[in-house]
């Protein structure tokens, strides 16, 4: 364990000055990770150096200790493979989650959430992912049906996301209560913020039919940005064929539906 961080810290400051490449660190016995474990500097065994790395306080060994991140490494250049620090990536995410959660969170469809609790997934770690994964790709904003740049983005953005698929990671309210559902099936929520009030039947028949909702609460507490980047993966009135497919498929495959209900969803189908 590392007994004095500012005097390394001092060092590193000397070892590496603002625009050197961090190749020249390789070898150096300086590195210390965010266990507080001293180490090598060596680019055949990288670690991250990322500000979220206190997402996983289970896996401090692969994150470069934060203190040192923000104040010697942070307008570092991370893009090159080969050197002894990298960018900490969704693919890296999706790496990094089976030390965090349990196979619960992959081997379900969904899974009811206790989303205040002091556990590992929380509302504050699901809200600080979704930002870490929001700032990774960069495509923040809804789909406008003219903007064929923006979806090209979103394209590259929905293939980058692939490796979430199988996690358990998306806030949704369902029967007024909470779940995590499968990144996957992302596009079986709804985001309701946008519906207009005149469409306020849409909106009472997605409730009704017990449509899992975006639980945009838990993503935009500290701004939209963030459940702004979610929408753009689940149904929502800027694409009613998602949120069609939504109705539908509850319609058809929920034998509880009460025959009231089912006359409203045939008239609004």
């Amino acid at each position: 364990k590392i007994r004095n961080l500012e005097s390394l810290i001092e060092i590193l400051k000397y070892c590496f000055p603002p625009g050197s490449s961090l190749k020249m660190l390789e070898g150096m016995p300086l590195l210390v990770t965010n266990d507080g474990m001293l180490r090598v500097f060596q680019s055949e065994t990288p670690v991250y150096a990322s500000r979220y790395c206190t997402l996983f306080n289970k896996s401090g060994d692969l994150f470069l200790h934060d203190k040192i991140r923000q104040e010697v490494f942070d307008k570092a250049e991370l893009e090159d493979d080969d050197q002894p620090l990298k960018k900490f990536s969704v693919e890296a995410l999706a790496q990094c989650l089976p030390r965090m959660l349990s196979e619960n969170y992959s081997n379900n469809e969904e899974l009811y959430w206790k989303k205040y609790s002091a556990d590992m997934c929380s509302d504050i770690w699901v809200r600080d992912l979704w930002t870490l994964v929001s700032s990774e790709l960069e495509c923040k904003r809804h789909v406008q049906e003219d903007d064929e740049e923006y979806k090209i983005r979103l394209a590259v953005s929905n293939s980058r996301i692939e490796p979430l698929w199988k996690w358990c990671l998306l806030p949704v309210r369902k029967t007024k209560e909470n779940y995590l559902y499968k990144v996957s099936r992302a596009e079986e929520i709804v985001d309701t913020r946008n519906i207009p009030h005149e469409f306020h039947n849409l909106r009472d028949l997605v409730s009704k039919l017990q449509i899992p909702q975006l639980d945009h609460l838990v993503l935009s507490a500290n701004s939209t940005g963030v459940a702004d980047f979610v929408r753009n993966f689940t149904a929502s009135f800027d694409k009613p064929c998602l949120i069609l497919t939504a109705v539908y498929k509850v319609y058809t495959e929920n034998s509880d539906v009460p025959d009231l209900l089912l006359n409203e969803t045939q008239l609004f189908l």
